[in-house]
């Protein structure tokens, strides 16, 4: 069985939780850890003191330009810290439920709620290749 969406990997994770490896448990916990980490540093390291500093007057004009600018490129930071961190804990629960890798990483992005537009994409783009083929 492959999972279909995030929704469903999370639950099999909660409910076969103790009966995976030792390192898978210790695994998804250090992914879980440091994705949440990352979001608390974030959050209470950039953010907080940014809106502080606006509302106390300390940040104005193109400093506040430039703190709403890195504030999106930390952001973008932190997407790829927590996608690094799934991919952690997603690795050894693939392995502990034999499910394919490409698998996991399909339904953690719910790119099975696109499959049907992108099959229905390349089979018109085949479609043009062969009219096109076929007209020289």
């Amino acid at each position: 069985m492959k999972p279909k969406s995030r929704k469903e990997i999370l639950d099999i994770c909660q409910s076969n939780f103790l009966n995976y490896s030792t390192l898978t448990k210790v695994a998804i916990i250090i992914a879980v850890v440091l994705s949440a980490g990352t979001l608390a540093l974030y959050l209470c390291g950039y953010i907080l003191p940014t809106i502080q500093g606006v509302i106390y007057g300390e940040i104005f004009g193109w400093d506040l330009v430039w703190k709403v600018f890195l504030a999106f490129l930390y952001y973008a930071g932190l997407h790829f810290v927590n996608l690094f961190c799934v991919s952690i804990g997603g690795a050894t629960m693939c392995r502990e439920e034999s499910w394919d890798i490409n698998d996991f990483s399909m339904a953690w992005m719910n790119m099975y709620e696109y499959m049907d537009y992108i099959e229905t994409e390349e089979g018109e783009e085949l479609e043009d290749l062969d009219d096109e083929n076929s007209e020289k």
